[in-house]
């Protein structure tokens, strides 16, 4: 589970999508209030089956007028 806060200072989160491990398929992230109507949102995303291990989650996000950043978050699960 991985819990976040984003906030942008000028416009509203439009979009946040992460990946797992680098692979090409984004999902998408819905805030916890399931609106994205404010400049600051947040987000709780559940990864199930992740396997025992290393692991790289990245997270993109984006402003309602297009503007995106990238955050990434290492990760360990036990057996």
């Amino acid at each position: 589970t991985l819990k976040l806060r984003v906030v942008d200072e000028f416009s509203a989160i439009g979009k946040v999508d992460y990946t797992i491990d680098s692979n090409s398929e984004w999902i998408g992230a819905i805030p916890d209030d399931f609106v994205f109507d404010t400049t600051h949102e947040n987000f709780t995303v559940v990864v199930e089956d992740l396997q025992a291990g290393e692991h790289i989650i990245a997270v993109r996000v984006s402003d309602d007028v297009g503007n995106t950043t990238y955050k990434t978050f290492e990760v360990v699960k036990g057996k």
